[in-house]
């Protein structure tokens, strides 16, 4: 009989989304596997994922609609857009309980119904279901309690009600209280829970003590696929040092910038900075110091195995995390680490800090440091780079293999709940 299973993900290339990366990766492997993947995932309109290679084996592809208002997934609003969102949260409000922010707050009917029929159809008895959107780890829960046969997995990629994203931080208590609900339901019904990292881990045994053995991490990993490690060391010792940001120019890491900028103007400081993202956020930092096309410069973001062959060109990686993320340790990571090029990471100290620190795979600033860093090539030449020997168990097929198939099948007379 083909193995199957039904993997649902909110975003899914080729949609655009660092959201969609996770899944599409684990499909892959699945796939490499003899393990066949369905997916489930909504429709979208930007169909220029960095990750559409990675899926283009996978033949059953699934959608369902989304309506939720297109109003607030704008980020430069016009003084228009800015009265039609303060509309479309007022609706929200009258119209949703818990978190209106959450994406698929109006998709439960449907979303039911399609994850019924594709089930039922293909006969398939697992399902992944991953957040957030977290209403769809909701809205599965309430599934499984009405079809307790069927393998419940839950994949939890970022906090939910512990966290500060997805606009949990903006809703009143009554309201954090109905999310701190459906969380718990969707815990105790899972047969499996998967957390990206161990400090989510801590808190969801801490928090859930009975649900503790089906709590377990499935780390983001990195794809050797398209990523060859560097074989030319990465210079510390000349006047010349050259840094690659990737990826995601977050908010609140504005004076973080203001540091660098203020520092690399300096005459004696070694760095030059290229952006490689979709966004050129913060660069009025470097042009008011004439930097720009000086000493920085900003490319759009490019798929991985170009961009991991262009990193080879860098000394550095250069990774800003804003305080909520300091405990967050991406897909990025991993993949530079094999790529073997050392990173400077800025942010709060926290997990992902003593992470760099013990892994010696890079310098850890605060912004109490930022500045004294980047004025000069000091701390840079007494830096010991390190080639981390642990690499290859954060591998995707290596993860797919020990840790993600072995939930993959049930023992329907003793289900683990």
């Amino acid at each position: 009989m083909e193995n199957k299973v039904l993997i649902v993900s909110h975003t899914f290339p080729p949609a655009s989304g660092v959201g969609g990366r996770r899944w599409a990766k684990y499909s892959k492997y699945l796939n490499r596997n003899t393990i066949t993947p369905y997916i489930l995932t909504s429709k979208s309109t930007f169909n220029e994922s960095l990750w559409k290679d990675d899926v283009k084996e996978i033949k059953n592809i699934f959608y369902y609609k989304n309506f939720f208002p297109a109003i607030l997934s704008k980020t430069q609003l016009t003084f228009l857009d800015k009265l039609l969102y303060k509309l479309a949260i007022v609706f929200l409000k009258i119209f949703t309980k818990g978190n209106y922010y959450d994406r698929v707050v109006f998709d439960k009917n449907q979303f039911i119904n399609k994850i019924d029929s594709i089930l039922k159809k293909e006969d398939i008895h697992t399902i992944i279901v991953s957040g957030a959107p977290f209403n769809l780890l909701y809205y599965a829960a309430t599934y499984k309690q009405k079809h307790p046969q069927i393998n419940f997995i839950v994949d939890i990629r970022d906090p939910w009600t512990w966290g500060q994203n997805y606009g949990i931080n903006l809703i009143g208590s009554a309201r954090k209280q109905i999310e701190a609900q459906k969380e718990s339901l969707v815990i105790n019904e899972a047969n499996t829970v998967f957390v990206p990292t161990g400090i989510m881990y801590d808190y969801l045994i801490k928090t859930y003590p009975n649900c503790a053995n089906k709590i377990k991490v499935l780390p983001h990993g990195f794809d050797s696929d398209s990523i060859k490690p560097r074989e030319v060391k990465p210079n510390t010792q000349s006047g010349k040092i050259k840094i690659a940001f990737i990826g995601e120019l977050y908010d609140n890491i504005g004076h973080y910038f203001d540091k660098i900028s203020e520092a690399i103007e300096q005459e004696s400081s070694p760095f030059f900075i290229d952006f490689f993202s979709r966004t050129d956020r913060y660069k009025d930092l470097f042009s008011q110091r004439s930097l720009v096309g000086n000493k920085v410069n900003y490319f759009p973001l490019i798929k991985a195995d170009e961009l991991f062959e262009k990193l080879s060109e860098y000394d550095f990686i250069l990774i800003i995390h804003p305080e909520f993320a300091k405990d967050y340790i991406s897909t990025k990571f991993y993949e530079i680490l094999y790529s073997r090029t050392p990173i400077i990471y800025i942010s709060m100290n926290g997990e992902t800090s003593r992470f760099i620190e013990t892994t010696k795979s890079g310098i850890y600033l605060d912004i109490d440091h930022t500045f004294e860093f980047f004025k000069n090539d000091q701390k840079v030449r007494e830096f010991k780079y390190e080639v981390y020997k642990d690499i290859n168990k954060f591998e995707l097929n290596y993860l797919t293999q020990n840790s993600l198939i072995n939930c993959l099948t049930l023992d329907h007379e003793h289900p683990s709940k």
